[in-house]
């Protein structure tokens, strides 16, 4: 046996670091020597020096693998996307983490939407660590992924070096008071925050001191979402305080939740006095009576909402009644949705006069009456108002109940007279009667022709028509006939009257 052969039966026995370095020296003194080596012997010496080789079961896997083999190959510079996606999976490792595909596919983006993904707080904290090397990143959507507070946190750490992300959605994530509490000390510290999403996180009503506290000294945010939590009386004071010190908040969401009576009050007592709300989402709460008294006085002193939404908030008729005097005094409103609340037919009149009153000042060209039945009156109201101008109402179904309303006609004007020259002469039908009857009419007519422009004086003189007055004489008609001839224009109608035979 040569000594290749028993250097190549010693080396398939040794651990793969030793058999590695083994193979190296042999195969080097052999080229130095110039000794013979077979083929087969030098494939293999070959085979064992390549760390690229996938790794069986009888040779263990060595913990620094990864950095060895690094080492030993040629390398190249990474671009930036790439060292984001291996800094990702490095950490999917560590954490051991499945990593999301999305996001190794597409790492080059400026959003990032990986919405009901099972992240979970490991998950979120993996994806944390490239994301604070993404300076390009604007949109986070990762709703849906139960998060929690401790993934909250990473993330938000990212979200402060990055410094451009501006909007975020982070609803459905099961935060609760500690996540708030994170939440608000972060988003105090960004300035571009925009858009905050933060609906069905579990917030609880003291929670609403944090928000109302953030969203007052906020300069950045346009948009904040805070449905569907658990926000009662005590949030009414605080979103009312905040938002009439807020001058840049645009769209307000605190729909879902438990605001009414005087904390309902207190809040439109806060957007009355805002001058930059422009769309207020207050549905599934119970304002009632006390928030449409205060919403009838924010639609008359507001002039920056464009939308409102009251669905479900357990109003009836006289709730709309007063809301309707309020519209009649603002001209910006654009879009009301106040469906779904315990309404009748009445309602719907309170708003469509409200529309057509020509004193009013209403700008408004889209109602939600939904599920809110009409009657035949409104219906005749609504042509009306079509008529004048565009408006689209939706509204339930429409009851045979209800008088009609007469529609208005409008005048048409009158068309100019004609100027005609001449008309021609009616025909003079013949009488039923003899020939000796017909005879003496025609007579009488060509007297009475003969006579026109000759009167005679008190004396019995006849005097020409030039100095007096001319009026035709009409000879006696025969004995049982009365004839009145009536002069239009320069026709003679002959007018044929029958009397008793005496």
């Amino acid at each position: 046996m040569s000594n290749l052969t028993k250097e190549k039966s010693t080396v398939s026995h040794d651990p793969p670091g030793r058999a590695v370095t083994s193979a190296n020296s042999t195969l080097r003194r052999s080229r130095q020597g110039g000794a013979d080596i077979d083929r087969e012997t030098e494939e293999e010496l070959l085979f064992l020096t390549d760390i690229s080789r996938p790794v069986t079961q009888q040779e263990p896997v060595r913990e620094d693998f990864d950095s060895f083999r690094l080492e030993l190959t040629p390398t190249r510079a990474l671009e930036p996307h790439e060292v984001r996606q291996e800094i990702y999976k490095r950490e999917c490792r560590r954490l051991n983490v499945i990593p999301l595909s999305s996001y190794l596919r597409n790492p080059i983006r400026n959003s990032l939407a990986v919405p009901y993904c099972g992240l979970g707080p490991r998950g979120a904290m993996a994806l944390a660590a490239p994301l604070m090397l993404d300076h390009n990143l604007v949109y986070l959507d990762i709703k849906g992924n139960d998060i929690g507070p401790f993934g909250l946190n990473h993330l938000t750490e990212a979200c402060l070096e990055t410094m451009s992300i501006t909007h975020v959605n982070l609803s459905n994530n099961n935060l609760g008071s500690e996540g708030a509490r994170i939440l608000c000390k972060a988003v105090k510290d960004l300035t571009l925050f925009e858009y905050l999403d933060l609906s069905n996180n579990g917030f609880k009503d003291d929670d609403s001191v944090l928000f109302g506290d953030l969203i007052e000294k906020s300069k950045s945010l346009r948009e904040v979402i805070l449905s569907n939590n658990h926000f009662a009386d005590r949030a009414g004071i605080e979103f009312g305080r905040a938002i009439e010190n807020n001058d840049r908040l645009e769209s307000f969401d605190i729909s879902w939740n438990h605001i009414n009576g005087r904390s309902a009050e207190a809040f439109t007592k806060g957007v009355k006095k805002n001058v930059g709300l422009k769309r207020l989402n207050i549905s599934f709460n119970g304002f009632g009576r006390e928030g449409s008294q205060g919403l009838a006085l924010v639609l008359k002193k507001n002039r920056t909402l464009r939308e409102l939404d009251l669905s479900y908030n357990r109003m009836v008729d006289e709730d709309i009644r007063v809301i309707a005097k309020g519209l009649t005094e603002n001209d910006t409103l654009k879009t009301l949705v106040i469906g779904d609340n315990l309404l009748t037919n009445e309602s719907s009149l309170h708003i469509l006069k409200s529309i057509e009153d020509p004193k009013s000042l209403t700008a408004l060209e889209n109602v939600d009456l939904k599920n809110v039945c009409v009657d035949q009156e409104f219906v005749y109201l609504l042509e009306e108002v079509k008529e004048i101008r565009s408006i689209n109402i939706k509204h339930g179904k429409v009851m045979k109940i209800g008088k009609p309303r007469r529609r208005r006609r409008r005048r048409k004007p009158r068309p100019k007279p004609e100027v005609e020259n001449e008309k021609e002469e009616l025909p003079i039908k013949p009488t039923a009667g003899d020939s000796r009857g017909l005879e003496k009419t025609k007579n009488s007519l060509r007297k009475n022709e003969a006579n026109v422009g000759v009167t005679t004086s008190a004396r019995g003189d006849v005097k020409d028509g030039s100095d007096v007055k001319q009026v035709p004489v009409t000879a006696p008609p025969p004995r049982g006939i009365v004839r009145e001839s009536l002069i239009l224009g320069q026709d003679i109608i002959s007018k044929e009257t029958t009397e008793n035979m005496i």
